[in-house]
């Protein structure tokens, strides 16, 4: 069966992107979607791999990998992140699981990687479980949403998937309602292709392979504004707009996530196209050989205990620079200012090219996998983040 790689990348690095598709090695195709024309999307010269740019504007890892898997002709689709390392041979292995089942969603099983891609010291990691609803740090509450295992689960029946490297036949990705092509932010893609593969009879399981995945991997400095925030909190409703469950039970997740007190008054019209697209996902789910109470009673989705909320809440991080230990305030943030990401050890101020001229003047913040921080253009005053 032909097999093709997707990768949707948005300000990879350029020796990330071209070790990842070094890596995959012989045996598929590979196409990078580049998500928006921002500064610093791009790939580097040379590399073997079809190059396309949908879009102007970023849309999201979702919507990359719904263009991707459409304008593919493989048989069996693979969803990879841009900075990935993978064995010899591990095409072979998917192919062999994909052609035996058609009803298949796989992960594979996830070693952390430094940033230079040498393996860090930690448990592999693969596959997981879908929370139905749990509290995180900065008093977020999420509601169906994939959860790490808490014992590696090296190969075989998972709860959804979860380590960056996804694969189905094309064929069942269109089976289970094109799920992706309701996403218009990053975020979202396990959720969805998980739920949507259990709801419609198939089968998710992790397969005999280690791949790795840099952890936390830096970017070339693309910008994340409020506008993008909202979005992706506009995944997490899409996610239960689709599910086929009763009004009183979506209405209560709903109500769950709400409870976040910085997205309740945020609100991203959804468009006539994009309703569109729920429906039919919400149709094909609803039609499907199992119910949530199927995926509950298979402990596929369930409360996380309270050891394990417990856990989430500790990897919180609030410590902040109170203003008398500050030496200095930065001025105020020009109009229409938007965050800039900056990459040490030199950084350039876009907004008025300053060097160096960043003052931190809050964290190191804890953000599940990185620490993120904020500082300010001592001349300008332009807003900065640093993922630390």
């Amino acid at each position: 069966m032909k097999i093709e790689v997707i990768i949707a990348a948005r300000g990879e690095l350029p020796w990330n992107l071209q070790r990842t598709v070094e890596s995959i090695g012989p045996g598929a195709g590979v196409t990078i979607v580049l998500d928006g024309a921002e500064p610093g999307n791009q790939v580097p010269n040379g590399i073997k791999a079809r190059v396309v740019r949908p879009w102007q504007r970023p849309r999201g890892c979702g919507q990359c990998r719904h263009y991707g898997i459409m304008e593919s002709r493989a048989d069996i689709v693979v969803m990879v992140d841009g900075h990935m390392t993978f064995p010899a041979g591990w095409l072979d292995v998917v192919e062999r699981y994909h052609r035996r089942k058609a009803k298949l969603l796989t992960c594979t099983a996830m070693q952390s990687l430094h940033q230079d891609g040498t393996p860090m010291d930690s448990m592999i990691e693969g596959g997981g479980w879908i929370a139905y609803r749990t509290r995180e740090v900065w008093d977020n509450h999420w509601a169906m949403v994939c959860k790490w295992n808490a014992k590696a689960v090296k190969s075989g029946e998972t709860g959804c998937v979860l380590g960056a490297c996804y694969a189905m036949r094309r064929e069942w990705y269109k089976a289970i309602g094109e799920p992706l092509s309701i996403l218009e932010a990053w975020g979202g893609d396990e959720e969805l292709l998980s739920l949507g593969t259990w709801f419609c009879g198939g089968r998710v399981a992790v397969l005999p392979i280690v791949t790795g995945h840099i952890h936390a991997a830096q970017w070339t400095g693309r910008t994340d504004v409020a506008d993008q925030t909202d979005m992706i909190w506009s995944n997490r409703r899409a996610v239960l707009d689709v599910l086929p469950v009763s009004d009183e039970e979506r209405a209560g997740l709903h109500e769950w996530i709400n409870r976040t007190k910085r997205i309740a008054a945020r609100r991203v019209p959804v468009t006539a196209e994009r309703a569109e697209r729920m429906a039919k996902v919400k149709r094909t789910w609803s039609a499907g050989e199992r119910t949530m109470a199927d995926l509950k009673a298979k402990g596929i989705v369930r409360e996380p205990t309270e050891e394990e909320q417990r856990a989430y809440l500790r990897a919180a991080g609030k410590a902040a620079i109170a203003d008398t230990q500050r030496k200095y305030t930065p001025p105020p943030a020009p109009a229409k200012d938007v965050a800039q990401v900056i990459v040490r050890p030199q950084e350039v101020c876009r907004m008025c090219g300053a060097v160096n001229s960043f003052k931190k003047i809050s964290g190191p913040r804890k953000w599940d996998t990185f620490q993120q921080s904020y500082a300010r253009c001592c001349r300008c005053g332009h807003k900065a983040q640093i993922r630390e």
